[in-house]
């Protein structure tokens, strides 16, 4: 265990508030009915637009950077409480994953990256995107999850199917009632790309193991009933915890970016507060659900 006693931050200064650089005019943009309603039932939902052109530009900015920092790297790094996890060509829950070799300088994904970027801390706490939130959990948040995911272009492997309780530390009294999980597209996400695919309504299968033995996976539900929601960028695709979802491989030239962030409701016993009473706080006190552990967090990054 390497003990670590609170968030690093670049030369020791913390990013500004998550408000910095997001206008509070920007008002939220609440789901529709429809989707408000497809969430109730089926456990997903898509938001559109939530964030404009111009802030998905600063977005592609923020994470070429990240990958500009990685160009070196020969094997997964930590930098402070950011964690860089190389490439790999395989599903990540394959058994053999391990034993195959890490593409150096190509990322997978990079845990934590608010530490590193302002702008990607900033963007943790959109105010559309945190409205969004607060209809379905409330004014009070806290946030466990925070982190980029890329599919690299002509790879060839996606992500297998699995549920997120399974990565997510005691804490949350409900997980299906009081977590959201969130996929922020930062490029075109559908089938070509490596695009989410989930089960609708499976979070009504409950706790299931999917990911320790993925290769049969498909023996636990029926995959016919699967959907591949086209997510423009800026759009944004929402579930709780127990629905069942992965990745299709991205077989494009193209890059698939998306910004995952995951809250809950401030009630948990773990996480960073992001909202209070509907307002968007610059609290950075407390962590994210297995930052600073630098043994656990290789081993359980795989929302």
């Amino acid at each position: 265990m390497h003990p670590q006693s609170k968030p690093w931050f670049p030369n020791g200064t913390p990013p500004p508030s998550p408000q910095a650089e997001i206008p509070p005019s920007e008002t939220a943009a609440p789901l529709s009915f429809e989707e408000l309603s497809r969430y109730r039932t089926e456990g997903w939902a898509v938001a559109r637009g939530v964030v404009s052109a111009a802030e998905l530009e600063e977005l592609r900015v923020a994470c070429e950077a990240l990958c500009t920092r990685a160009q070196t790297f020969t094997r997964d790094v930590f930098i402070g409480a950011t964690f860089f996890n190389l490439h790999r060509d395989g599903n990540p829950f394959a058994r053999d994953l391990a034993s195959r070799p890490q593409v150096p300088g190509l990322l997978r994904r990079v845990t934590y990256p608010y530490a590193l970027s302002p702008v990607l801390n900033a963007y943790r706490a959109h105010p559309r995107l945190l409205g969004i939130i607060q209809t379905l959990l409330g004014p009070d948040l806290v946030q466990i999850v925070n982190q980029v995911n890329f599919n690299p272009p002509g790879h060839g492997t996606g992500w297998g199917w699995h549920q997120d309780y399974r990565f997510r530390k005691p804490g949350v009294a409900n997980l299906v009632e009081d977590f959201v999980q969130t996929i922020l597209a930062i490029d075109l996400c559908s089938t070509a790309t490596g695009g989410l695919r989930l089960i609708p309504g499976s979070h009504r299968l409950g706790d299931l193991k999917l990911d320790t033995d993925n290769e049969n996976a498909e023996r636990f539900f029926d995959a016919r009933q699967a959907v591949t929601p086209v997510l423009e960028p800026g759009d944004m695709v929402l579930f709780n915890s127990h629905i069942i979802h992965g990745s299709t491989p991205n077989l494009s030239p193209a890059k698939r970016r998306v910004y995952i962030n995951g809250y809950a409701r401030a009630t948990a016993r773990i996480g960073m507060p992001v909202l209070r009473a509907g307002v968007p706080t610059s609290d950075i006190q407390g962590r994210m659900e297995y930052e600073g552990d630098l043994d656990l967090l290789p081993k359980a990054a795989k929302y």
